[in-house]
């Protein structure tokens, strides 16, 4: 790391520390299969985070610098295993790249969705003065912020930079700034696949739905890693039909016939 810059290098150091308490809570908490296949993902935690603090100060910028925990689980844990079950598939449909987002709330769905579900496990709670949970719901709030303002430019209520603005103006700290590019790259795909924004709230929330009414189904035999194991075994396939699949229940799947 020689002339790596020092905030870079304490970043790096940071994620592998996390890493390191992440793997190890996942293994002692019964989510062994994802704790395995994550580390067999490789190391790809520590590469992101010199990537991010190279880059200007922003809302993501300023929380994994606080909490890389939340980035490694969302980002290698989510979308990597995501990655390798749907290249590892032998179903010919399951496998294939999917065309105009149409699983983007369950790509996003799941990442995010994994994040509250490890909070509310426990994987904060060795750092208490971290105020990880803290951020964890902060970052829920911008995730809010971005799909309301998505809503507003849908309706042509404001233009592109008074989405910034709208952003800038709901996120806490001044972490969201209006005119960073930051602020425009996640806008990038707004117009091409309107609903990427609202994708993340909508599909955390379907996640939520799929383990709630597992639980309902299981009662006292209901457990988490094993159901976010159905999930993965699902594939990247939308939420309603997964939802079919895993419950049987067709209260979502009727809407679409």
């Amino acid at each position: 790391m020689q002339n790596t810059p020092a905030a870079v290098v304490g970043c790096t150091r940071a994620y592998a520390e996390a890493e390191d308490e992440l793997l190890q809570f996942l293994r002692e908490r019964g989510f062994v299969d994802i704790a395995e296949a994550y580390a067999r993902i490789g190391d790809v935690a520590i590469p992101a985070s010199t990537e991010w603090m190279g880059r200007p100060m922003s809302f993501f910028t300023n929380l994994i610098a606080r909490n890389p925990k939340m980035n490694i689980i969302h980002e290698d844990i989510g979308h990597g295993l995501d990655s390798i079950r749907q290249t590892g598939t032998q179903s010919p449909i399951r496998a294939a790249r999917r065309l105009y987002e149409l699983t983007h709330p369950r790509w996003e769905g799941f990442a995010g969705g994994l994040e509250e579900v490890l909070m509310h496990a426990g994987v904060y709670d060795e750092r208490p003065g971290r105020r990880a949970r803290e951020l964890q719901v902060i970052e829920y709030a911008y995730e809010g912020a971005r799909a309301m303002g998505e809503l507003q430019f849908i309706a042509n209520a404001v233009d592109y930079a008074g989405w910034n603005q709208f952003e800038a103006d709901m996120t806490p700290y001044g972490w969201a700034i209006a005119d960073s590019s930051s602020m425009w790259n996640h806008k990038r795909d707004a117009v091409r696949a309107p609903g990427y924004q609202v994708a993340y709230p909508v599909g955390r929330s379907q996640f939520e739905k799929i383990i709630a009414d597992r639980a309902h189904q299981l009662g006292d035999d209901f457990n988490m890693p094993d159901v976010i194991d159905e999930i993965l075994a699902a594939g990247l396939i939308p939420f309603a039909l997964a939802h079919w699949e895993l419950t049987g229940l067709t209260d979502e799947v009727d809407k679409l016939w």
